[in-house]
């Protein structure tokens, strides 16, 4: 049995070796009249005879570019710069075959790349290795639309109400544009400002981090990107748009809004202005908001792997949002319901600057700088009534509170990354230290009444506070990272990691009695203090790459420390060390060209933060009196996922896996006791650990390649955790499955409709008293359709159904949402809208959720933004 594994694992290794070795490459270098290099020419490779795009390329600051691991095939090569002619051969590529074109010299011409007509028709979908690549002008939008609309097209990806974009079932955490960060990577600007029309190809790949490029070890952190690959026109000039908005509501109170941006993406230098003002936000749970913002964002592209970025943001907001809550509390003998009114008002203003800059200067040297400084204030006042009763309905106490809080904060962080490649390719040193700095000072004033009942004899007592608060907060974190990596073999790396972690935090808290307009300081709730958290951590990893597959394993250790001293008596000084290992192993394999296999392990320790070690108790809201624990040991993380990734590269279905286990040792959690008064005291304590596991399904396909796509999704969460309530050791268990279905098909040019199905069912299990179990649902149906009718009218119509079950009473709400919008394009290039629009008709927008934790379980209402009608004229700028 020994010897034939054997040879059956030596016939898979030469078998593999073989396949390899088919592959073949074709490469050439691009240069003008003059011979100069051509940095940046755009390479398409095309299969024929059945016009599939092969491959992408551009050629780099020599002007030489490479296509490698290509398959035998009669293949067209198209090569394309703007201000030169188009270069287009044929050639066949034979197994094993190394193509060199050798130098390529392009010569000018007065002929737009516009002018140019490429016949070969675009394959709209191709899979290469863990990239997708979509052909954009294949996925029809409508005109004027944004990129947003743009992935709403794509199969795989998914958009939900909030704008969070998903990819093959993972969070995408990056959208770049060009391969550089737009917006110091603010999603929502980016999907928002860029048109859709405005780009060739959007590619989805997993992005690893620069260090991990550079060492070339596999640190294990992949993220899911989607990078915008824009159109070569729309790089001669300005394009953007402008808009603006008026209407009224049913409250007599005006809407409007005016917006704009500005873009310019040459090839030395990119630059994007983008700004509104209005009060048309504030619908779900964010409570009506009046907003205003200015942002810029300029890069200055010295090559490809040498740039300056620099951006500015200015984010004004003021919200007003009313809110009811009702909390049912697990607590010992039985729980008790809090139900909550607020309505909050709040103002926020603040500006960011972000400087960063790197200096490839070639493979063997890495150099970055990043810098971002923010400030910001915010005016917050509430008026909140609350009242407890227990599971028989009796009343426990009331209160009324008033508050008002002014917070001033300023941040700066610093970050600098080094890397050298030694003589010896294979030997690489990577240095990256930061630094952190953060200020908080905040005043406030208190005003609370509460009133305590007993029901035995139904009497009951009242409590006042009056007072007056004042908190000074510095912060700071240094972190030190070296790397040093030896590839020893063809095939194997090994990399030594040392990394040091430093947070101090020096903070005062007074606190002032108010008495006949005089203040006197309460020195049982005031203090100064300090905490200082450090760690270090050394590590050693091993790689191993084969031709489909990587494997790679780290180890080491971790000592930490806590130390807190603090003015208060009442506070004694805490100094603690821990020692904890750190463990981890990830393997990717390719199974072929569109089937990838992917497991991860890692086991980490996690420091507690600043709030939750602060001694002092915030009584800000009298009936919830929180205190925080120096004594917290890090919790240490278990993580285990497994994924399966599938796209068809011809019938252009993708199916996708993805399982997660966790455990948490020491798992910090509020550990609650109720006093006399039914009074909640919470606590940060470390609990015997927490468990979660999780399994997601994402099946898309294509209808018709590009005329839409239909999307199934199932997923089943479990999790498992225990906490002390009173000290009684408390299991909760809260099980969820959901399932949806998506359709978003373009019947016709002239009508598309999108609709979906979505489902969730929970169920939360306590050991304590079972009479507090739960059982809750949700659905949610939506239909938007669009017809473009003649002479450039469109009509579009969206509606949302929100069922919710299972709640508590008041909160199992029915909430359907219907706007409608009909539009004109006007001019000959329809680059003028204008739009008659009525949102929330049937006047029912409000938001309801749900969130359960181990001893609690919260529904929360608030009403947004109500029936309101738009007059909206929009004008797209191009080539400006």
């Amino acid at each position: 049995m020994y010897n034939l594994r054997t040879t059956l694992f030596l016939l898979f290794l030469c078998f593999s070796q073989f396949l390899v070795a088919q592959k073949g490459s074709i490469n050439g270098c691009f240069s003008d009249e003059n011979s100069r290099a051509l940095e940046a020419v755009s390479i398409t490779l095309i299969a024929l005879p059945d016009s599939t795009i092969t491959a992408f390329a551009l050629s780099d600051s020599t002007g030489c570019f490479s296509c490698p691991n290509l398959k035998a095939s009669q293949f067209r090569v198209i090569g394309h710069y703007i201000g030169y002619a188009l270069f287009d051969t044929s050639l066949y590529l034979a197994p094993q075959q190394q193509v060199h074109l050798g130098k390529i010299p392009l010569k000018p011409t007065s002929i737009g790349l516009s002018e140019v007509e490429i016949k070969a028709k675009a394959t709209p979908i191709i899979a290469r290795n863990d990239t997708i690549y979509f052909h954009a002008p294949s996925f029809q939008t409508e005109k004027n639309a944004a990129v947003l609309e743009l992935l709403k097209e794509l199969p795989g990806i998914e958009i939900d109400d909030d704008g969070n974009i998903k990819a093959q079932g993972k969070a995408v955490l990056n959208i770049l544009v060009d391969g550089k960060p737009f917006f110091n990577g603010d999603q929502g600007t980016t999907t928002k400002v860029l048109p859709a029309d405005a780009i060739q190809t959007v590619e989805v790949y997993n992005q690893t981090s620069k260090e991990a490029d550079f060492s070339g070890v596999s640190d294990g952190e992949k993220e899911k990107t989607i990078n915008l690959i824009l159109k070569e026109d729309r790089k001669k000039g300005w394009f953007g748009d402008i808009s603006s908005s008026a209407g009224g509501s049913q409250i007599n109170e005006q809407r409007h809004a005016i917006q704009f941006n500005a873009n310019r993406f040459a090839p030395k230098y990119q630059m994007s202005i983008t700004g509104n003002r209005g009060n048309l936000t504030g619908f779900g749970s964010t409570g009506f908001q009046r907003s205003q913002s200015l942002g810029t964002d300029l890069a200055l592209k010295r090559n490809n792997d040498n740039a300056t970025y620099i951006n500015y943001n200015f984010n004004g907001i003021s919200q007003q949002q009313k809110t009811e809550v009702s909390q049912q509390v697990l607590a010992s003998g039985g729980g008790f319901i809090n139900k909550e009114h607020s309505e909050n008002q709040s103002n926020n203003h603040g500006h960011s600057v972000s400087v960063s800059t790197s200096h490839d200067r070639d493979t063997t040297r890495i150099l970055s700088f990043n810098a971002n400084f923010n400030v910001n204030k915010s005016e917050q006042s509430s008026l909140d009534t609350t009242a407890t009763t227990n599971i028989a309905g009796e009343r426990l106490n009331d209160g009324l509170r008033t508050k008002n809080d002014i917070t001033d904060n300023s941040a700066m962080n610093l970050n600098v990354q080094w890397g050298h490649r030694f003589k010896k390719k294979s030997r690489n040193f990577i240095f990256n230290p930061s630094f952190n700095r953060s200020y908080n000072r905040q005043t406030g004033k208190l005003n609370a009444i509460n009133t305590f009942f007993k029901t035995d004899n139904n009497t009951s007592t009242t409590d006042t506070i009056r007072q007056s608060n004042t908190s000074n907060d510095v912060s700071n974190a240094l972190n030190l990272n070296v790397e040093f990596t030896e590839q020893v073999s063809k095939r194997i790396f090994l990399q030594t990691e040392y990394e040091y972690d430093l947070n101090w935090q020096e903070a005062s808290i007074r606190i002032n009695d108010l008495v006949e307009q005089q203040e006197f300081k309460v020195d049982s709730l005031s203090s100064n203090y300090s905490n200082r958290v450090g760690s270090q951590q050394l590590t050693l990893h091993t790689q191993y790459n084969a031709s489909k597959w990587e494997i790679s394993g780290i180890g080491g250790l971790q000592l930490s420390s806590v130390n807190s001293t603090n003015s208060n008596t009442a506070q004694l000084p805490i100094h603690q060390k821990y020692l904890n290992f750190i463990a981890g192993i990830t393997s990717d394999y390719e199974i072929s060209d569109d089937k990838r296999i992917g497991v991860y392990y890692w086991t980490i320790a996690s420091q507690p933060n600043e709030a939750q070690l602060q001694p002092v108790p915030d009584r800000s809201d009298p009936l919830h009196v929180h205190y925080g624990n120096p004594n917290l040991r890090p919790e240490q993380t278990h993580s285990l996922s497994w994924s399966f990734n599938q796209f068809h590269p011809k019938k252009n279905y993708s199916f996708y896996i993805n399982a997660d286990l966790g455990f948490v040792q020491h798992k910090i959690m509020e550990i609650i006791t109720i006093d006399e008064r039914f009074v909640r005291h919470s606590r940060p304590e470390n609990t015997p650990g927490a468990f979660s596991g999780g399994l997601s399904l994402n099946y898309s396909m294509p209808i018709q390649k590009t005329k839409g796509n239909y999307t199934l999704n199932f997923g089943t969460n479990t999790s498992k955790g225990q906490i002390y309530v009173n000290e009684r050791l408390n299991t909760s268990t809260d099980n969820s499955i959901n399932a949806s279905f998506a359709l978003n098909y373009r019947v016709q040019k002239w009508f598309r409709i999108r609709s979906s199905v979505r489902h969730s069912q929970n169920s939360v299990h306590y050991s304590i008293d079972q009479t507090l179990n739960q059982k809750f649902n949700a659905q949610q149906y939506s239909l938007s359709t669009t017809f473009r009718f003649p002479q450039k009218f469109t009509i579009e119509s969206t509606y949302n159904l929100n069922v919710n079950r299972g709640r508590t009473q008041g909160f199992n709400r029915t909430i359907p949402i219907w706007n409608i919008e009909i539009s004109r394009n006007f001019l000959k290039s329809e680059m003028l809208s204008v739009s008659i629009s009525a949102h929330d008709l049937l006047n029912r927008n409000i938001g309801v959720t749900r969130s359960v934790s181990l001893n609690t379980i919260e529904d929360r209402k608030s009403v947004a933004l109500s029936r309101y009608f738009l007059l909206t004229v929009n004008y797209m700028l191009r080539q400006i």
